[in-house]
């Protein structure tokens, strides 16, 4: 048995049996590239749990697809013509963004009934994997993109519903890649004793983990609508902590270092590989997740950070343009949720003119 689970929950989009592989394959090679870590192998110190609640959106769209379907095979005419020429294809997964990214966060954002199905599902993967690894087990949790959003609303409903033993299983570690949470908050018409203010839930740490790691790209357009960026939290006892248990890869830690995201590997910078390349991602998470900063020395993390290319195998004028594109999006922090649509079409069409 692994000395720690750690749960990965995906973002937006279709994600199908073994989704999660690419990420493991991506944190393994990051590993790797530290000596002081490989006392033991990657798969002795973690077990990695994909926790996934993608199906929930797809019976949702697949539904209205074949409702759709069923209409216009009936001839309806005028409005109800074009709306379901619109929803016919709702379930195609191939070259349908709109649906397999952008209606996943507007489901869950909008509809009550698949915001509590998706917290459902979540929590009881983490529970009964908790449970059966037995009393004392360590865990974690990575969310990507959207899943930032599921993770906090799903911890948010175990602290209030669960209280007894949300406190008696607190993680190790929550790391939020790409984090969107604020921007898809709710405050109201909760369930009772759910807090859905992400700066005000227990959903931190010294409270739902031991560390809290939030990793944002300065180019990653979806971050920045209601950026997630709290200065009230945690305490100033918590953030002295080495290694410290608080880390916003926009500030310097304790120690004086930047996390700061800025690598150009390709034109997809919300992409969840994209961000753990870079050694200001990976270095943090697992000093968070072993818990020993001597793990990586200070030496083997500055070699990496020097080493590691700016541009990728992407090239420096391709890079550049990619630059120069998210740039121009012109997203900006009083954005609501409700901008997202533009924004989504917008980073589509960067995505496949860049192709």
């Amino acid at each position: 048995m692994a000395d720690q689970i750690v749960f990965l929950v995906h973002g937006m989009g279709h994600h199908a049996e073994g989704w999660h592989q690419p990420w493991v394959k991506a944190l393994a090679h990051a590993y790797n590239r530290y000596p002081a870590m490989q006392s033991r192998a990657f798969e002795t110190r973690f077990e990695f749990v994909p926790v996934s609640y993608d199906p929930i959106f797809r019976g949702i769209v697949e539904g209205w697809q074949s409702n759709a379907q069923a209409l216009a095979a009936a001839g309806i005419t005028g409005i109800g013509a074009k709306l379901t020429r619109w929803l016919k294809d709702a379930g195609e997964l191939k070259d349908n963004f709109a649906w397999t990214h952008a209606a996943d966060v507007l489901l869950y954002r909008l509809f009550d009934l698949a915001q509590g199905n998706v917290c459902a599902v979540v929590a009881e993967r983490i529970k009964t994997t908790i449970t059966a690894a037995g009393p004392g087990a360590r865990w974690s949790v990575i969310a990507h993109s959207l899943g930032t959003s599921v993770l906090h609303d799903t911890l948010a409903r175990m602290w209030a519903n669960d209280s007894v033993w949300a406190r008696d299983h607190r993680a190790r570690l929550i790391a939020m890649v790409a984090n969107v949470s604020r921007i898809l908050e709710r405050k109201k018409d909760l369930p009772a004793g759910v807090v859905g203010d992400v700066l005000a839930s227990p959903v931190r740490p010294g409270v739902a983990s031991n560390y809290f790691l939030n990793l944002e790209h300065a180019l990653d357009p979806f971050i920045w609508p209601r950026r997630f960026h709290p200065f009230a939290w945690p305490d100033a006892a918590t953030l002295a902590m080495n290694p410290p248990r608080y880390i916003h890869s926009a500030d310097p830690d304790v120690l004086g270092r930047s996390y700061v995201l800025d690598h150009i590997h390709g034109a997809n910078v919300h992409d969840f590989e994209h961000y753990l390349a870079s050694p200001k991602a990976h270095v943090p998470l697992f000093r968070m997740l072993l818990g020993e900063d001597e793990f990586i020395p200070a030496e083997d993390e500055r070699r990496n950070r020097d080493q590691f290319p700016q541009f990728g195998k992407l090239g420096e004028d391709l890079a550049i343009r990619v630059k120069l594109e998210l740039e121009e999006i012109g997203v900006h922090e009083d954005m609501g949720w409700d901008d997202l649509g533009a924004l989504w079409k917008k980073m589509a069409k960067i995505l496949r003119d860049l192709k």
